[in-house]
């Protein structure tokens, strides 16, 4: 995250809606998935974390979000674009813009009983 990004509290928080709840895949016992959308504020960020053993895919349907994906180098998705987040790697994103939110549609494919995510440094 650049360091002139606005994590303040006066600012919005992000709305985090289930499009599909966590469920077991039936022909992949032992694992669960599930989809959910985000609409994250101008120029709020997610915390950097990760997934233990749990597989992300990332859509962004609306705005753009600057994106640290592990070792890779910053870049920026914007609406249309999609990425894929390995399994254990930390991540994370920020909106880039002052005015619009960024609207993002995740999906995951985790071992059941494993925590959708953990928190961390970058």
């Amino acid at each position: 995250m650049p360091d002139n990004a606005d994590h303040s509290a006066d600012r919005p928080v992000e709305a985090q809606t289930w499009l599909r709840e966590m469920a077991a895949i039936s022909n992949i016992p032992g694992f669960e998935a599930g989809m959910r959308m985000i609409d994250r504020p101008p120029g709020r960020a997610a915390s950097p974390h990760y997934h233990p053993d749990g597989h992300e895919w990332v859509y962004v349907a609306a705005g753009s979000l600057a994106f640290r994906n592990g070792d890779q180098p910053e870049k920026v998705l914007r609406a249309g674009d999609t990425d894929y987040i390995a399994p254990n790697v930390v991540h994370w994103g920020y909106n880039t813009s002052d005015t619009e939110p960024v609207k993002l549609v995740l999906f995951y494919v985790k071992p059941v009983g494993t925590p959708l995510l953990v928190r961390t440094e970058a």
